[in-house]
């Protein structure tokens, strides 16, 4: 096979941004103030089923609404084929020339909780796990290895929406300091840690993540003038000369 090469583009990605805190940290009024951007296009919600979405839809633009919410009946086949869609009609209207469409979900430590607790009814489903149930409504029922695999997929497919996703993409996540232990019942006295409750690895294309709450860092993995405009300027410059 002969070797192909191009020169590349100078093309910015669009950024896939986490924006962690507490709970009434402002998280999701970050996002909304987002979508009143000139730079913004058509934006869409993805609520998941905290409800603030409807709650800021008059908090930016004078009044009027700037985002529009997904409707989705919080199956996982709803809530996974309105992403979908949402990706094709974001990468027609940027093979249009119209500016690029916002993505927010709110909150992926909801999502994530969702999918861990349909992991966890298929384990407490399965033949052996109801006879043990039966015997001892208290047992402890593990999740399997292969159920979790099942979980990890579901997740990986959004991520991968969203990671290829023809425009900008902000989710939410839920942090909070707790205690390190090993044993739930027995945590180490005055040893604090910060823990954001999504999976190891949420994303592969995160390059920034913005703290809500007061006095934790902005952790920024690619150059600061890189992520803002540029990036949603995105297709419309060259390489500098």
């Amino acid at each position: 096979m002969t070797l192909q090469t191009r020169p590349p583009t100078c093309i910015v990605p669009f950024p896939l941004v986490l924006v962690e805190g507490p709970a009434d940290s402002g998280k999701t009024r970050m996002l909304v103030e987002l979508t009143a951007s000139p730079l913004i296009g058509r934006a869409l919600m993805l609520d998941l089923g905290d409800g603030n979405s409807d709650e800021y839809g008059d908090a930016v633009g004078g009044g009027t609404p700037t985002y529009e919410i997904i409707e989705h009946d919080g199956s996982w086949a709803s809530i996974i084929g309105q992403v979908e869609a949402a990706h094709e009609e974001a990468g027609k209207a940027l093979a249009a020339g119209e500016e690029p469409y916002a993505l927010g979900v709110d909150s992926g430590s909801r999502l994530w909780e969702m999918l861990k607790t349909w992991g966890g009814a298929r384990a407490k489903g399965s033949i052996k796990n109801q006879r043990l149930l039966a015997f001892d409504p208290n047992a402890d029922i593990r999740t399997p290895n292969n159920i979790w695999d099942d979980v990890h997929a579901r997740h990986q497919r959004l991520m991968e929406l969203l990671g290829t996703f023809p425009g900008v993409v902000v989710v939410t996540a839920r942090g909070r300091e707790t205690y390190l232990t090993e044993d739930p019942a027995d945590p180490v006295p005055k040893v604090k840690t910060y823990k954001v409750e999504l999976p190891p690895r949420p994303d592969a294309r995160g390059e920034r993540v913005d703290s809500a709450q007061p006095g934790r860092p902005t952790h920024d993995h690619r150059r600061q003038e890189q992520v803002p405009e540029r990036a949603l300027r995105q297709g419309r410059g060259a390489c500098r000369a």
